[in-house]
């Protein structure tokens, strides 16, 4: 990691956000547990600063030793179970927490997941149009170039997991989430998706430049591609928010794909004209992006367990390949053989559902 994202931690930290010591601390976590060496002071440090670890283990301590409600003390619960019965217990808080997370994502994220599919959708109609970029990797970039506001502010809710934290009282109104920094979405989608490993670099670089597409450095056509086809999408659908601003083109991204906002500027081709074109290579979209989002659910939770838990634990998690085969005992061979097959199905079934023409 190079010193812009070391930079990018710093401005987060600076405005509250979690989101990047989110990943590090679960992936910290991981390594730790797996340590054979690690002691229970090392443990409980690390583990202490995750509520629902700390509860879950100090639980089971309890029931385990016939201390209800006693050993709430994170050092003693550790103590009282041992390293080999806290590996196992955390591994498998990790593996449940990991697909419940990224299946609440649906239900908790809906505007964002419309605004994703829908610009995926969009970006690809705006490439084959202008002939420029590659339909599917603008696609694939335009689903995923608003990704960093899924990590951004606090933990989604789930069943397990309170909204308040711990030093927060129930009936406390003065606690509120952080907001959003609209700023770093993009450092913060371009940070993730550079741990996942998985993507070209094209994608990343589009995702962090996708409002200023003419700073990329591997490929501005991509970046201005997603731009364009994001500008649409806010104008006529709404943003990741659910909002619909009147969001302005970039015009040096305008440039790179030789359109103007007016005819009387004597390029080629208007944005008015594309926007119309492209729309019509997209009939009834919000349709089709309720069909993509429901098929991707369900393509996710049609695969096999282990296959799903990659899944979950890289892309949403933002945990490596080694810490993942660390989790499930398995080979890292193994563990990048199950996100390969996974993520290949995944990638044809949306692609062949986003078809546009």
């Amino acid at each position: 990691m190079g010193k812009r994202d070391n930079r990018f931690e710093q401005q987060a930290l600076q405005t509250g956000v979690v989101f990047p010591f989110k990943a590090k601390v679960l992936e910290y976590v991981v390594n730790l547990v797996n340590d054979p060496l690690s002691t229970v002071a090392r443990m409980s440090a690390v583990i202490g600063w995750n509520p629902v670890l700390a509860r879950t283990l100090s639980a089971k301590a309890n029931a385990t030793y016939g201390f209800p409600g006693r050993a709430q003390d994170v050092n003693l619960a550790l103590t009282l179970l041992g390293p080999p019965v806290i590996r196992e217990t955390v591994k498998r808080l990790i593996a449940s927490g990991a697909t419940r997370h990224i299946v609440n994502s649906f239900e908790y994220c809906d505007a964002l997941w419309d605004h994703s599919l829908t610009c995926a959708l969009m970006a690809k109609a705006v490439a084959a149009e202008l002939g420029l970029v590659d339909p599917d990797r603008a696609f694939i970039a335009g689903l995923v170039h608003d990704v960093g506001f899924l990590f951004l502010g606090d933990d989604l809710p789930s069943p397990e997991m309170e909204v308040l934290p711990e030093w927060a009282s129930e009936l406390d109104g003065s606690h509120q989430p952080n907001p959003v920094p609209l700023s770093l979405h993009e450092e913060a989608g371009s940070w993730m998706v550079d741990r996942w490993e998985t993507l070209a670099p094209e994608i990343q670089d589009a995702v962090r430049h996708h409002h200023e597409p003419a700073r990329a450095q591997q490929d501005p056509l991509l970046a201005a591609v997603v731009h364009v086809a994001d500008v649409i999408c806010h104008r006529h659908f709404g943003g990741p928010m659910g909002q619909e601003p009147d969001v302005p083109f970039n015009r040096e991204a305008l440039t790179l794909l030789d359109l103007c906002e007016s005819p009387a500027e004597g390029t080629s081709r208007s944005t008015a004209s594309l926007q119309a074109s492209v729309l019509r290579r997209a009939p009834a979209l919000t349709l089709k992006v309720d069909v993509l989002k429901e098929s991707l659910l369900g393509i996710y939770e049609d695969l096999e367990e282990r296959e799903r838990f990659v899944l979950a634990m890289h892309y949403y998690e933002g945990i490596s390949m080694k810490g993942i085969a660390g989790v499930l005992g398995a080979s890292e061979a193994e563990v990048v053989e199950l996100h390969a097959k996974a993520i290949t199905h995944l990638q044809r079934v949306l692609l062949e559902i986003g078809e546009l023409s």
